[in-house]
């Protein structure tokens, strides 16, 4: 059965209790094609959980949770067109608990860049509309005010989900004392 889950970014926790819910329910997850479409074929009930990495804007501490993650039993599942990689594991969670704080703190530094990045974009726009005032036609000025107000609207996009992430991870940080 194919299912397309969309998730943002701040919402791989929520997705990884959803496809472990699934696997205990009998459909086991075997590959991911194009970002949110997911495959999962019937199998046997089993208490399974899953690990989801980010894969684009990694640094050590991504490939270091792949390795932990590996040395624990989880097993890759395919995955192509995405920005993550998903693992199963039968670990129980505490003993991968550090992995999902890692990857809690990632995530948000991921959308930090991502705002930062965005804001730039929004920046040089309005930059070249302040510099061209009065030299450019109406039409390139209209797309100019375009470009700056959907540059903008991604990085508010990210900033609620940076919040969020923040939140979650002072959640966690508690729970985990």
């Amino acid at each position: 059965m194919k299912k397309f889950i969309f998730f943002p970014l701040w919402r791989l926790d929520e997705l990884e209790n959803k496809l472990s819910e699934m696997e205990r329910s009998g459909y086991r997850l075997v590959k991911v094609s194009f970002l949110f479409w997911f495959t999962f074929v019937e199998s046997k009930s089993k208490d399974m959980r899953y690990y989801m990495p980010i894969t684009v804007w990694r640094d050590r501490s991504m490939y270091e949770c792949d390795h932990a993650i590996s040395r624990n039993g989880g097993h890759a599942i395919e995955c192509r067109y995405c920005y993550f990689s998903i693992y199963r594991t039968s670990a129980p969670k505490e003993k991968i608990s550090l992995l999902y704080g890692a990857r809690m703190d990632y995530v948000k530094s991921v959308l930090l860049h991502k705002i930062l990045l965005f804001l730039a974009g929004a920046l040089l726009f309005l930059f070249v509309i302040i510099a061209e005032h009065g030299r450019i036609p109406r039409y390139d000025f209209i797309k100019s005010i375009s470009a700056v107000i959907i540059f903008s609207l991604f990085a508010g996009y990210n900033l609620y989900g940076y919040f969020k992430q923040r939140n979650k991870c002072k959640k966690f940080e508690k729970e985990e004392m």
